[in-house]
């Protein structure tokens, strides 16, 4: 069953000040000063609150930055970027009037170069300076109109509707669409929802961290990462916010002209939905739209919480992958995109005898196609690439003298096969099915072969071959973990 969440306030409004040379990503500028297109404010009065970025310019490579509010604010948050030895101050100013001091950065949590902090003030400001001893790469700031932090990814927060309080509005054409073959992958994988925890973790827990450090280093364009913050959900307050389980990550992307950056964040949304069995992910948030591996088929549909994510993805992991780096990508040793399941210990090579005295060896190899060794009783041939895109480890029979036949799961997760016989290699057929696991094929007799995959519910199934005809997949049950 699919965790309901909240209903939509509206996109989010970037509102950006260039600073004295100061760039400021998803403003009307990018760091190389090109033009961009502005972000209209249709209506200044109905803002809840405003996006800043800081980058990284020789400015504030020296440590300072400074942004001026379109309207007065009662609370920041801030994420951060930064050597973990850089010490963060900030400073207010009244509005029309004199700074404050300088004060620490209050973190909420804080591990290697990421940091996530908010602040509620005693009074309004209308601009804020940030300063860091030691430089930052990247740092965002959100400023709200009310002296109220809103947290806007916790099941089942609604609008905020106080009498005086204040709606973005700016309008973003489409939402995060995955493409077919990420849908279908995704819709092929059943991952049960986690809830929120009975104590705060301290932290992202050690797989939900080394998952974004993966992030980020694969897929630059993610400037920063948080997600912790031991807190109580803000539509029920009698239990704790998924953050605090230390189980989400929530990945920064700028926007670009005031909308969700789609070519650098779509595809870290659509790997971790292709992946996500492998990689212990739960659910989605990005763009306006979210991906659910509780739900039934495609398993993505609107996002109508109070933001919209345009400048963030929302990550929910698996106990199996945050706490305890069991699932299949810490086994794997967190290889990169496109090589995923390469490691020895889960790509095992299978082996096969067509006449006496020769042997085949087959392997999930470079490019995830398959490939194959021969022995010819004296002397081993070279590796030779037989194509295809797996997704499983191989398993080779020899139903007949001088044939093999060789048997893979595709990236539709299908069964497939490719034959030899009369020293010629066919081509790739699909045997259908819907396989969570890597296939395993026996011949007992002449001209006979039996497959067995673990199917979505985790049984065992089996589809039979004999007499140059195929059968129907058939369950045997039994439960196989992952």
């Amino acid at each position: 069953m699919p965790v309901k969440r909240p209903r939509k306030l509206g996109a989010m409004l970037l509102t950006c000040v260039a600073l004295g040379g100061m760039s400021m990503t998803g403003c009307g500028s990018t760091e190389s000063g090109e033009p961009r297109e502005q972000v209209v404010d249709e209506s200044p009065a109905l803002r809840r609150s405003e996006l800043h970025y800081l980058n990284k310019t020789d400015r504030f490579a020296m440590g300072e930055g400074e942004v001026v509010a379109h309207r007065p604010f009662r609370a920041v948050t801030f994420q951060v970027t930064a050597p973990e030895s850089s010490r963060f101050e900030y400073q207010l100013r009244a509005p029309g009037g004199e700074w404050g001091s300088w004060q620490p950065v209050p973190f909420t949590w804080r591990e290697g170069e990421m940091g996530s902090g908010e602040v509620v003030l005693a009074n309004e400001a209308d601009a804020v300076r940030v300063r860091a001893s030691e430089g930052a790469e990247f740092v965002r700031l959100e400023l709200f109109a009310k002296a109220q932090v809103i947290h806007d990814d916790d099941e089942g927060l609604g609008i905020y509707e106080s009498p005086d309080s204040i709606h973005q509005s700016i309008s973003i054409a489409g939402r995060w669409a995955p493409p077919a073959d990420v849908l279908n992958a995704g819709s092929s994988q059943y991952m049960p929802y986690e809830g929120p925890p009975a104590v705060c973790a301290g932290g992202l827990l050690p797989g939900t961290r080394e998952i974004g450090d993966w992030i980020r280093q694969h897929f630059p364009q993610a400037t920063s990462y948080g997600g912790y913050a031991c807190r109580a959900n803000t539509a029920n307050p009698n239990v704790l916010s998924i953050h605090a389980a230390g189980r989400a990550l929530d990945v920064f992307v700028p926007l670009t002209g005031g909308a969700a950056d789609n070519t650098k964040g779509d595809p870290i949304g659509n790997h971790l939905i292709k992946n996500a069995r492998y990689m212990g992910v739960l659910y989605i948030i990005w763009d306006q739209a979210q991906w659910s591996g509780s739900a039934s088929g495609t398993k993505m549909s609107a996002y109508t919480g109070p933001n919209p994510h345009t400048d963030h993805l929302h990550i929910e992991f698996s106990t199996a992958a945050a706490r305890d780096r069991a699932t299949q990508f810490f086994k794997d040793g967190k290889p990169p995109p496109g090589v995923a399941g390469l490691n020895p210990a889960h790509n095992h090579p299978s082996a096969v005898s067509m006449a006496a005295g020769t042997q085949q060896v087959y392997i999930r190899g470079p490019g995830n196609s398959l490939w194959v060794k021969g022995w010819n009783g004296s002397v081993w041939g070279s590796w030779l690439d037989l194509g295809g895109q797996l997704t499983s480890a191989p398993s080779a029979t020899s139903p007949a003298p001088d044939v093999t036949h060789v048997y893979v799961r595709g990236t539709d997760n299908q069964l497939h096969v490719k034959g030899f016989s009369n020293n010629t290699w066919g081509g790739w057929l699909s045997l259908g099915g819907n396989m969570t696991s890597s296939p395993t094929a026996v011949s007992d007799t002449l001209n006979t072969n039996h497959i067995y995959a673990r199917g979505t519910d985790n049984a065992v199934w089996v589809k039979g071959w004999a007499n140059n005809t195929w059968g129907q997949w058939v369950s045997i049950g039994g439960t196989m973990p992952d």
